[in-house]
């Protein structure tokens, strides 16, 4: 499953899509993350401050920063469409159409493969479907591909080496652990933190919802003391200690 991101996604909802990195969705599994060419141009101009919005072009700059941590780390799943992947076979009339371009660029390129678009744009979600592109916003878009995957083709078939064979699946492991951990651990985290201050638990817990496996893990590192230390044994502080410092480390952080 491949799914094409708008630069929408990456400034406005970073961490939907750092979640979404680590997701195993139902028969896809892990997905891969598509930067288009004209993303990276586009989080150019807005980081730089040429869109004249501080916040936004702050934002944009911690998505330039997820994708470099991505890239350096050669992030098995994080791919960029490069200058020369773009094709000229299009009549580009505006940005919308050249990622519309690198949906038809990765359908040529993996004919067997699932290409998909999110997009909070509304109409460049319209113009994907009328190109019989897959195109959802991120509201939707776990229960529309679940819905879909009946009728899609089957996770893509691809040669890798033996390097990269064991850098992906060690990556399943670690994607397969931090859902286990949102799956189990997320229920404890708010039973507990509702226990100890009823309703106002949202806004005195470190990391607020929806949680990633490392923001839950830090929220029962940062309320050990008041929290969790009177209902777990002490002891195991150090393996919560253990876990934030791994999943930091692979998150890059």
């Amino acid at each position: 499953l491949f799914i094409i991101i708008d630069t929408n996604i990456l400034v406005q909802s970073l961490k939907f899509l750092q979640n979404l990195t680590e997701t195993i969705i139902t028969d896809f599994g892990l997905p891969f993350i598509v930067i288009p060419w004209v993303v990276m141009q586009e989080l150019d101009f807005i980081k730089d401050g040429k869109s004249k919005h501080t916040v936004v072009s702050f934002q944009a700059m911690k998505a330039v920063k997820f994708l470099y941590s991505c890239l350096q780390n050669k992030h098995p799943r994080v791919l960029g469409q490069t200058a020369s992947d773009v094709s000229n076979n299009l009549t580009i009339e505006c940005n919308d159409d050249r990622v519309l371009q690198c949906c038809f660029s990765y359908t040529h390129k993996y004919p067997n493969g699932n290409i998909v678009l999110l997009s909070d744009d509304f109409n460049l979600c319209n113009k994907a479907t009328i190109s019989d592109v897959s195109a959802f916003t991120k509201n939707v878009s776990y229960n529309n591909l679940c819905l879909e995957s009946g009728t899609l083709y089957i996770f893509i078939r691809y040669t890798i080496s033996g390097f990269e064979k064991s850098k992906h699946d060690l990556n399943l492991i670690l994607c397969t652990v931090k859902e286990e951990i949102k799956r189990s651990l997320s229920v404890v985290l708010e039973t507990e933190m509702k226990s100890a201050y009823n309703n106002i638990w949202k806004c005195i817990v470190l990391r607020k919802p929806p949680w990633s496996a490392l923001d839950i893990m830090e929220s029962i590192q940062k309320h050990w003391i008041g929290v969790f230390g009177l209902v777990l044994d002490r002891r195991k502080k150090t393996l919560v200690d253990e876990i934030v410092t791994s999943l930091r480390f692979n998150t890059g952080q």
